[in-house]
C-alpha cells in the first residue's frame, strides 16, 4: 500500500472515525454497507451510503486504500427474491422481475442479459454486474474478467469470445 494508508476493506467502523466529518453512526453504515455488497468495486459506491456527502467520501480515501474486490458474489440463475432483496441497490421488486424473467425465458448468460428487462438502466447494470456470478467457472467485473478456479485475470478477449470460451470450458 502507498503511503502507509490502511486498507479500506479491512476497515472496522471504531477505524473509520478517523475522518474528518465522520461519526460513529455513518461509520457503522458503511462497514453495514461494504459487508451487505460482498466488497466493493469502485469508491463511488459510497455515495449509496445513507448520510454519506462527497466530501467525507473523498477524506475517506486520504486514510485508506481502496482496492476493487467482491467476495460474496450472488447466483443469478439460483437466487430467490428473497436472497436478491437483501442485497443494496436490489429492492425487492427488482428482485421479483430478475426472478420472473429467468423462470419465462432461459437463464441469464451474461451481464447484457439484463438489458432485456426494460426496468433496469445501463447505469443500473454497470453498478450491479459485478455482484452477479453468471457462468459456472467465469465471472465479469464490469471490464475486469476473472477466472473463478484460479483467480488469475483474463485479459485481450471480446465479449463474443470470451463467453464462447466459457460456455465451451464451463
Amino acid at each position: 500500500m502507498s503511503n502507509n494508508k490502511m486498507s479500506f476493506e479491512e476497515a472496522e467502523s471504531l477505524v473509520l472515525q478517523i475522518v474528518l466529518g465522520m461519526g460513529q453512526i455513518m461509520a457503522s453504515r458503511i462497514v453495514k454497507f461494504k459487508e451487505a455488497l460482498g466488497g466493493m468495486n469502485f469508491k463511488e459506491q459510497l455515495m449509496d451510503v445513507f448520510g454519506m456527502s462527497e466530501e467525507v467520501n473523498e477524506r475517506i480515501f486520504e486514510y485508506f486504500e481502496f482496492t476493487t474486490g467482491i467476495h460474496t458474489y450472488i447466483k443469478i440463475n439460483h437466487a430467490e427474491v428473497q436472497y436478491l432483496a437483501k442485497y443494496p441497490n436490489i429492492n425487492y421488486g427488482s428482485a421479483k422481475v430478475i426472478v420472473a424473467y429467468r423462470q419465462h425465458h432461459d437463464p441469464y448468460k451474461a451481464p447484457d442479459d439484463l438489458k432485456k428487462v426494460r426496468i433496469f438502466t445501463d447505469q443500473w447494470i454497470e453498478k450491479n454486474c459485478a455482484l452477479f456470478r453468471i457462468l459456472n467457472d467465469i465471472f465479469m467485473i464490469i471490464e475486469k474478467r476473472f477466472c473463478l478456479k484460479c483467480g488469475d485475470p483474463i485479459h485481450g478477449r471480446s465479449d463474443k469470445r470470451f463467453y464462447d470460451d466459457a460456455r465451451r470450458n464451463a
